[in-house]
């Protein structure tokens, strides 16, 4: 029937004429009130990333991940990665070698924090594989 479907425009593209076609069209999902262009953010965690070169395999070194928060983050240039370190490696050693690439963390010696597994943690506590190291500058403000 005339006046259905998709009649021709120049470049050769189609534009709906019938309401009801319009309405079976796909369409994108709308976003959420008040959120217009902003981007999703999606808080699961993300997947671990690979060693920077020049960090071979050891085998007595295990794999872990380390993620780094606000000014710390700043200062590496990454979030997160992955580290090797030795067996019976402690978050202090970690801490330490990070503070031997990125002098400039070494201000914040006496005042980080740090997290295992997502538990905040003591600087002398034991790493095992594949554990999640977080370092956290102080915070201030309200």
């Amino acid at each position: 029937p005339a006046g259905r479907g998709r009649e021709p425009r120049a470049g050769g593209a189609g534009r709906l004429t019938d309401r009801r076609e319009a309405a079976e069209a796909p369409s994108r999902p709308a976003r959420p009130p008040g959120r217009a262009g902003c981007a999703t953010v999606s808080w699961s965690r993300p997947k671990p990333v690979r060693a920077p070169p020049g960090r071979g395999v050891d085998d007595n070194a295990m794999r872990i991940n380390v993620r780094l928060f606000a000014r710390l983050r700043d200062i590496v240039g990454a979030g997160e990665f992955a580290r090797q370190v030795p067996d019976g490696a402690t978050v202090r050693g970690v801490w330490d070698g990070l503070i031997g690439e990125f002098p400039d963390l070494d201000a914040y010696r006496d005042s980080v924090s740090a997290a295992v597994n997502a538990d905040f943690s003591r600087m002398d506590a034991p790493l095992g594989e594949g554990d999640e190291v977080a370092f956290l500058p102080p915070v201030s403000g309200g």
